[in-house]
């Protein structure tokens, strides 16, 4: 029941850390490209007809065949044809260029190209702009390194150092400008930024992970190991012993500390 535990508590870990490296502060301003993850993963053709799926920051479910970790990959014209990973979870995020409003992620680590000496990549550039999430365009800018363009109004800065949000931008190769004036891109994230932070997700994750370690332990000394009452409850005697442990350690820390002594409380046998 620890080992289930404390893999529970990994995956947590892992989640969190997920979420946080989807982040980036530049230019004074807040982003935070995890609310532009697709349960479902995204896809766009290029002018091959080779199509591309892929995720913001998380893995992409058309991809984990190929790997687990695999965010980005490529299948050519025809379903019959295999994917190609295109880059794992382990990604790079940073600003555009030029000072446009949005961000870069960057998924490395994806198969070999035939060639045997490039390793596949792939670079997402999220561009801030106003209106739903729309995929403009996929190339392969080199030989295995593919380029994935994006408009999205999630794509925003969430927050500023000054207090205030711009959702202007020009986008990059697309040839459209988002709109100026009265800006519905700054007004979305705003709304957003209300968000349950890194810190709640982990004590969420931690409570669910307990209510299921608790759950699991009761079934298992009820049906496997025939156990009733408070002995059902997992790691039974440990959780008993408990607070008898913490106040013999409270006392020891107290008596070296006072110089009291540590094992006053305890008879000489």
């Amino acid at each position: 029941m620890k080992l289930v535990f404390s893999t529970l508590l990994i995956l947590a870990a892992i989640a969190i850390v997920s979420a946080q490296n989807c982040k980036l502060s530049a230019g004074g301003k807040n982003y935070d490209f995890s609310k532009l993850a697709n349960s479902t993963s995204w896809s766009v053709q290029d002018a091959s007809k080779a199509t591309y799926f892929f995720n913001i920051c998380q893995t992409a479910s058309k991809c984990t065949t190929i790997n687990p970790q695999c965010s980005s990959c490529q299948q050519g014209p025809t379903d019959t044809q295999p994917k190609a990973d295109c880059g794992h979870t382990n990604a790079i995020v940073k600003a555009l260029s030029n000072g446009v409003a949005g961000g870069v992620i960057t998924y490395t680590g994806g198969s070999t190209c035939k060639s045997g000496t490039i390793v596949r990549s792939t670079e997402i550039q999220m561009m801030c702009t106003n209106g739903a999430t729309q995929i403009l365009s996929a190339t392969e800018v080199s030989t295995c390194t593919y380029t994935i363009k994006l408009n999205s109004n999630l794509a925003c800065a969430t927050g500023s150092s000054t207090g205030s949000t711009t959702g202007k931008s020009t986008t990059s190769g697309s040839g459209t400008t988002s709109g100026s004036g009265t800006d519905g891109s700054s007004a979305e994230p705003s709304k957003k930024k209300g968000g349950i932070g890194g810190g709640w997700i982990f004590v969420i994750i931690l409570l669910v992970s307990a209510t299921v370690y608790i759950a699991v332990g009761i079934i298992i000394n009820f049906k496997v190991r025939g156990l009733r009452g408070a002995e059902m409850f997992p790691n039974h005697s440990f959780w008993v012993e408990f607070p008898g442990l913490m106040k013999d350690g409270v006392l020891f820390i107290k008596g070296k500390v006072t110089g009291s002594g540590g094992q006053s409380s305890y008879q000489q046998v």
